[in-house]
């Protein structure tokens, strides 16, 4: 008997469960186990658990449902080398863009970076001197950045070392994004033209080039530490002022 699992959850949660579905009929036919006859536990009962770890609980281990802890995390970890989440997300968003106007959507497109603590050790994790625990100790952690649309939906993330600088991880984001945004196709358009607003971070002359060289008008925030010479400062115009508050969505 197939089971309406539409009626215990959201319509939102419905729609993504199918969807992560879907990727992992697309690209792991044969492979997942949960495809065999007489298994205990379907693709959908997986998805459902590993959702749930991920929007009520700290750790696979804390997990107390239908399927253990240890066999949730190993599908789940399974699932990521396939890239089953990837193409669920590329899928998605592909569908939400289609459902608005892509270049008002697309228009302004914002960076940012999180720090996030890694006490357990992660391979992505190092000291970063900037972010502090008790006495004055670098925490250890991981850098999240992503890059995000006018309404603030994201269409690049990337997972980089806490050590890493803003301003060197700035390609990596840029060419990981998902869609195609035809940055170049409009970047002579008065009314399509896509912005690329960023913090002083990110700042410097490499990347406001590839920025430039994928047709974005980069709106990035001057680093001034290292200009000694004041005559080399630049400042916002109005029309760059009143972008860069725009930019106010990513930190969101």
């Amino acid at each position: 008997m197939t089971f309406n699992f539409s009626k215990l959850i959201d319509k939102p949660i419905s729609n993504l469960i199918k969807i992560i579905v879907d990727s992992v009929h697309k690209l792991s036919p044969f492979k997942d186990s949960s495809f065999r006859r007489n298994v205990k536990y379907t693709i959908e009962d997986y998805v459902i658990g590993i959702i749930d770890v991920l929007k009520n609980y700290q750790s696979w281990n804390s997990y107390n449902g239908k399927i253990n802890s240890d066999t949730l995390r190993k599908k789940y970890n399974e699932w990521c080398k396939l890239g089953i989440f990837e193409d669920a997300y590329k899928s998605s968003l592909e569908k939400y863009l289609k459902t608005t106007k892509i270049t008002e959507e697309l228009k302004y497109q914002s960076i940012d970076s999180t720090f996030v603590e890694d006490i357990n050790g992660s391979s992505f994790a190092s000291h970063n001197s900037l972010y502090k625990r008790r006495k004055g100790e670098a925490s250890k952690g991981i850098k999240v950045s992503s890059i995000v649309t006018t309404n603030g939906i994201p269409i690049s993330v990337s997972i980089n070392t806490g050590k890493d600088y803003d301003s060197k991880i700035l390609p990596k984001v840029v060419n990981n994004i998902t869609i195609d945004s035809n940055t170049n196709k409009y970047k002579n358009h008065n009314r399509y033209k896509q912005y690329f607003l960023a913090d002083k971070g990110y700042d410097s002359k490499e990347n406001n080039n590839l920025l430039l060289a994928k047709g974005y008008i980069p709106v990035i925030a001057q680093n001034k530490r290292n200009i000694k010479n004041k005559k080399l400062i630049r400042k916002f115009n109005q029309k760059q002022k009143e972008i860069y508050k725009k930019r106010n969505i990513v930190e969101n």
